[in-house]
């Protein structure tokens, strides 16, 4: 548990943010290099991504990981992400922010 408190001492507002939207059902996407990663969005139906600076540093840190285990990961193609068990508890840690 102490592991957990240092990784959610050094969350910074905008990780805590897109931790609290995917939480929330928003769809974030990572690159088969984790280097880069997206929110999906639409704007009038069509297809308006964000990047998010954010989410390769929640995977590095344990807090998301991949909806599905894939076996080889292409670095041009993007996987969908989720919250951990332990983005969960980093998200109630930081529920006064």
């Amino acid at each position: 548990m102490s592991g957990l408190s240092s990784s959610v001492q050094k969350l910074t507002r905008a990780q805590i943010y897109v931790l609290r939207r995917m939480a929330s059902g928003t769809i974030y996407d990572i690159s088969g290099n984790f280097r880069r990663a997206r929110e999906r969005r639409t704007f009038m139906g069509n297809p308006d991504d964000v990047t998010c600076r954010s989410s390769p540093v929640l995977f590095r840190l344990g807090l998301v990981e991949l909806c599905q285990p894939v076996r080889h990961l292409e670095p041009g193609l993007y996987y969908r992400l989720k919250l951990s068990s332990s983005g969960h508890e980093a998200l109630k840690a930081n529920a006064h922010l």
